[in-house]
């Protein structure tokens, strides 16, 4: 099986790095021949381009921390409901959901397979290189969470 680990994001970004972070350090662990790791600043439709072949797609993003959403916490998405509570969202207002669909209706090799996390961060909407000590230290633990789900619990 064919396996991407995608991580979203933009290194200059402050926090918005997490997901690509995550996604290398995931990559690194797992160690397979099947298991390739990319990353990017895209967002929606446009990921296709580089996912599509996949048998399975882990993707790693990070959303800003709210109430309902605790920092450092890592969140699977599941279903097009939770997407709207997640704003997982382009900056056309397309969903991470509603690109699949389309990908799928215009007959795309789509994964079958497509797993999506989030990572609650503070710092999203700042210019700047880094992460804080704070969001570094949950790095391991997120990295281990996202690797029994997908790799031990498989």
């Amino acid at each position: 099986m064919k396996i991407l680990i995608l991580g979203l994001g933009n290194d200059i970004r402050n926090e918005d790095a997490v997901g690509i972070i995550v996604a290398k350090k995931l990559y690194e662990k797992v160690k397979s021949e099947d298991v390739f790791f990319e990353e990017c600043s895209l967002a929606g439709f446009r990921i296709f381009d580089i996912i599509v072949g996949y048998d399975k797609v882990i993707i790693i993003d990070t959303i800003p921390e709210n109430q309902d959403l605790k920092f450092g916490e890592c969140y699977k998405i599941c279903n097009k409901e939770e997407d709207s509570k997640f704003n997982l969202y382009s900056s056309h207002n397309f969903s991470l959901f509603n690109s699949i669909k389309l990908a799928k209706d215009l007959g795309l090799n789509v994964p079958k397979d497509i797993s999506i996390y989030a990572v609650a961060v503070k710092k999203l909407d700042e210019f700047g290189e880094g992460i804080s000590e704070e969001i570094k230290q949950k790095i391991p633990h997120i990295v281990e969470e996202i690797y029994r789900e997908e790799f031990e619990n498989a």
